[in-house]
């Protein structure tokens, strides 16, 4: 999907209505609109001048992009079925790494190594605000609560930050990974935020404590994860596999077991989702492909 000579897929999102309907972000520069029905492009987003951390649906067709040329993009479909770049919003300094969709669907938020978060009415154009982390540590991860109140960062410096939008202020502060924070992905009950480091440990915590109430410890290093709907699953990229892990309750504790490891990659895993339902699972890697896996 992506050029063979930039080796490299980033990032993948499903389509929230239409989940035949994928895009990834690649080293390349660019992101790639792919129906998996039909098994073809549907449309290559070229503009970017680096690579491509992060890609999001919009139900309504349009895609947001985020890159290391410290831009975030948004995409809006032409009546040919390209794709024009509608917007861009430069107001970070360095690479943009993640970017979320708001609940709403009308805002979008952006962390970036610069060490600040961006919320945008992405309509209108406008940034409403721009906030910088408090020990000015770069960002490498963020996810909005189902809720939309609330969102996660995380941070090179080993710490994850809760924020409520609409004071913009730091509410909470989770500390007990070792090293850099990969990634953080709330369970769609709202209730628990799971994180992943560089220490090789994921952490599951519990918003209503806050406290940290799980934690596996891996041989190698979780560099994304995912939910599914229910959130019984935990997807958990770390090297070359992705390993399946189910919520089980052990006497009076809820814990993570694992269930199944799917190792058909053969570089680093990137990025991975779950489809409606949990009927299948999307992942991008480093061996330039994009797999799709079902039950």
């Amino acid at each position: 999907m992506h050029k063979a000579s930039s080796p490299g897929v980033l990032c993948v999102d499903i389509h929230p209505t239409k989940p035949e309907l994928i895009v990834t972000g690649g080293v390349d520069k660019t992101a790639v609109i792919f129906n998996t029905s039909t098994t073809k492009k549907v449309a290559t987003l070229t503009g970017h001048t680096q690579q491509v951390n992060c890609s999001i649906f919009h139900p309504q067709d349009i895609v947001f992009t985020g890159s290391d040329d410290a831009t975030l993009r948004v995409w809006t479909p032409g009546e040919d079925g390209d794709y024009e770049n509608a917007r861009v919003f430069s107001e970070h300094k360095a690479p943009v790494v993640e970017c979320c969709l708001h609940p709403t669907n009308s805002y979008v938020l952006s962390v970036s190594k610069d060490s600040s978060w961006g919320f945008y009415d992405y309509e209108k154009g406008n940034l409403l605000t721009l906030s910088l982390d408090p020990d000015r540590s770069p960002y490498s991860c963020t996810v909005i609560h189902p809720d939309g109140y609330i969102f996660a960062t995380g941070t090179q410096n080993n710490l994850i930050r809760i924020w409520d939008l609409r004071t913009q202020k730091n509410v909470a502060t989770f500390q007990g990974h070792q090293g850099s924070i990969n990634n953080v992905k709330f369970s769609e009950n709202g209730i628990h935020l799971a994180s992943c480091s560089m220490d090789n440990s994921v952490k599951i915590w519990d918003l209503r404590g806050p406290s940290n109430i799980n934690t596996l410890n891996l041989d190698l290093t979780p560099t994304s994860m995912n939910y599914d709907n229910s959130g019984l699953f935990l997807a958990v990229a770390a090297g070359r596999e992705i390993r399946i892990f189910m919520e089980t309750k052990i006497e009076n504790r809820k814990e993570l077991q694992h269930a199944k490891t799917l190792d058909d990659h053969t570089d680093n895993v990137t990025s991975l989702k779950f489809g409606p339902d949990s009927k299948f699972l999307v992942s991008t890697s480093m061996d330039r492909t994009v797999k799709l896996w079902s039950e």
